[in-house]
């Protein structure tokens, strides 16, 4: 009896030891099983692989202030337009944004032929139209000048119509003469009226006559508020953007231009848009959730 007695004893000592060995070893069981793999060290990027969109899914937070051309909006709305638009890759770029950019795309040109063809299956977007500068010429663009009558502007802007068939706003490259002029602008408002164009004015003059015009002619314009990138650093583009936000606050909306520069790019990307309390909205959005007044 004494020998089964010690034989249970040391039978169940043993059993002790090893279910406290195994309790023991679970905490690592499990970390050893969920444990992601481990990845291989990062490689050094460029400028402009920092850019570069990752084609994710835009997460809820950011997606309440990404307002489609329909939705309704309760908060100060802005609407940032990005300029110089003439290939795919800047759309692409554009629309990994987690915001709502309006593109403004070139007229067909000699650089870029085909340019006009990048507004298919796009809802919303400008026609860039480049108009006299003082200083400043792009001898590939097709320009308006002040010097022309009105029934070549009025030509012009059939021409951009055929190029763009569902355009409704359109804003101005350089054209710091052109629109200073008032004649010159009286024939180009009264020719996008004829189609149902809104004219943007870009404000590349603070002499601009565009909106003293369009007040004697009975029509409405936009115009821009802020430039986002004639200083392409970074802190000073988030600053200027920043500034267009205080506007919206303070006003309910606001108009801010860009280009297609990667510092640009790379300040809208930032997570800090969706956090100021604004709706960033397309412009289109401005006019049929009657923002704009």
């Amino acid at each position: 009896m004494r020998f089964v007695f010690a034989a249970c004893v040391l039978i169940v000592l043993l059993f002790g030891l090893y279910d406290k060995a195994q309790r023991g070893m679970e905490p690592a069981l499990i970390t050893a099983t969920f444990q992601p793999p481990t990845s291989s060290p990062p490689t050094a990027k460029t400028a402009t692989q920092d850019v570069q969109p990752t084609h994710e899914v835009v997460d809820e937070q950011a997606a309440q202030t990404f307002a489609s051309p329909t939705e309704s909006v309760q908060l100060p709305a802005v609407a940032v337009i990005i300029d110089d638009i003439n290939a795919s890759e800047q759309l692409r770029l554009i629309d990994a944004i987690p915001l709502a950019i309006t593109p403004a795309i070139m007229p067909n040109n000699a650089t870029n032929p085909k340019s006009s063809e990048l507004h298919k299956n796009r809802e919303v977007y400008l026609v860039h139209l480049p108009l006299q500068a003082h200083n400043f010429v792009q001898k590939e663009h097709i320009v308006l000048t002040d010097s022309e009558s009105a029934e070549s502007i009025a030509k012009r802007i059939a021409d951009i119509v055929a190029q763009f068939p569902n355009v409704r706003f359109l804003n101005n490259h350089t054209g710091s003469k052109f629109t200073e002029h008032v004649d010159s602008m009286r024939a180009l408002l009264l020719a996008l009226q004829k189609h149902g164009i809104l004219f943007v004015d870009s404000k590349t003059t603070s002499r601009s006559v565009a909106r003293k015009v369009a007040e004697t002619l009975g029509l409405r314009i936009i115009e821009r508020d802020v430039f986002l990138d004639f200083d392409r650093k970074p802190e000073k583009i988030a600053k200027q953007l920043h500034l267009a936000v205080k506007i919206a606050k303070r006003r309910g909306y606001a108009i801010a231009i860009g280009h297609p520069y990667p510092e640009t790019f790379a300040v809208l990307s930032q997570p800090q848009w969706r956090e100021l309390d604004v709706a960033f909205v397309y412009l289109d959005t401005l006019v049929k959730e009657k923002i704009w007044q």
